[in-house]
């Protein structure tokens, strides 16, 4: 069986829990930074069902307005 390092993991723990957060623009909920390399912090949203139908129905709202 392998040895857990419990120490390695506390200090992997810190540094997540340490690094760089936005809000999620339609719940509010707090996203690491980290999971989007490279893309602009602004309009960031989780991975939630309900934030990504959001995101969906004002796709849909904007492409909707085009065509008009």
């Amino acid at each position: 069986m392998e040895k857990i390092n419990v120490e390695n993991i506390e200090k992997e723990l810190k540094q997540v829990k340490s690094g760089e957060r936005v809000k999620c623009i339609y719940c509010g909920e707090d996203i690491h930074i980290s999971k989007f390399a490279g893309v602009s912090k602004k309009g960031l949203f989780c991975n939630s069902f309900f934030c990504l139908l959001e995101l969906i129905k004002e796709n849909e709202q904007e492409k909707g307005g085009k065509k008009k």
